[in-house]
């Protein structure tokens, strides 16, 4: 097959940009990036905007974490967030008595309850049961002899830079891979709050993506008895907050015609041009 031709992509800025909010904001550092960065915060509640939990933050651009910061180090901040992005200025370390041991704690509640093995590359994905945006019910394996790119989202994400940067870097991937591939590659994006994420929020959150034909990228839901088990199978490590905000990590997978797991990304720096490269590689 062809190589893929150089693609341009660009990230696309979401619908409605809104003013930069600004959210003063208290916690303890609980690691660092390797970038020099991004600095992994547990904070507490952040009023009218995200409960408690723990999270990446990054500098603005071209400045540094102050190397004078450590693990365990009682900190304070300025919040940015923007249409597109976030980004956190003023950090410095503020005296250990005023933040709780542990402000971003995931709650008991929230705890993953299965067990069994969590997908590798190189396993078979098999069933994963989802109805999406239509209402419609269908299956991961329904796809076997396409590729598929997946990811999972929610779509009240109060962060630019994660689950709304995940689906720009979808929507910006979706007509170069249709152009190039036709229908030998699926999108399908996933919801984990399953609850809030019915089927017309889901239809609404995608009308901001995509106007495509629905089995051409589906944004879809588990039931909610079954998000525990999702959740542990697909290596999300997900908490609950008690206003409907979610401490998650970042998976995006790539699943082959075959039905083999052939990529997983946990970040959302991955540029669609080499997210479409490695779908090539799987449809040669």
């Amino acid at each position: 097959m062809p190589r893929l031709l150089p693609l341009v992509f660009a990230l696309v800025a979401l619908v409605g940009c809104r003013t930069d909010q600004t959210f003063d904001v208290q916690g303890r550092i609980v690691g660092f990036g390797q970038d020099g960065r991004t600095v992994i915060v547990a904070h507490e509640d952040i009023p009218g905007f995200m409960d408690a939990m723990t999270m990446p933050f990054k500098t603005k651009d071209g400045e540094r974490v102050p190397d004078s910061l450590s693990v365990g180090d009682a900190v304070a901040f300025r919040l940015v967030v923007g249409g597109t992005a976030s980004f956190i200025e003023a950090l410095h370390r503020i005296p250990d008595d005023a933040v709780a041991r542990m402000p971003g704690e995931p709650l008991p509640e929230a705890e993953a309850r299965a067990t069994g093995p969590v997908l590798a590359v190189g396993d078979t994905v098999g069933h994963l049961a989802l109805t999406d945006h239509t209402g419609q019910r269908f299956d991961l394996a329904d796809y076997a002899g396409k590729a598929v790119v997946m990811d999972f989202i929610y779509t009240s994400c109060p962060l630019p830079d994660y689950c709304p940067r995940l689906s720009a870097m979808m929507q910006a991937m979706q007509a170069p891979l249709a152009e190039r591939f036709g229908d030998r590659v699926r999108l399908v994006t996933v919801s984990f709050d399953p609850a809030r994420d019915t089927p017309d929020v889901l239809a609404a959150y995608r009308r901001r993506y995509t106007t495509s034909p629905a089995d051409a990228w589906r944004f879809a839901a588990p039931d909610t008895s079954a998000l525990a088990a999702m959740a542990h199978r697909f290596g999300l490590n997900l908490n609950a907050g008690s206003s409907g905000s979610w401490d998650h990590t970042l998976v995006t997978m790539l699943v082959g015609p075959d039905g083999v797991l052939r990529r997983v990304w946990r970040t959302a720096d991955v540029t669609p041009a080499a997210m479409a490269t490695e779908v090539e590689l799987v449809l040669r």
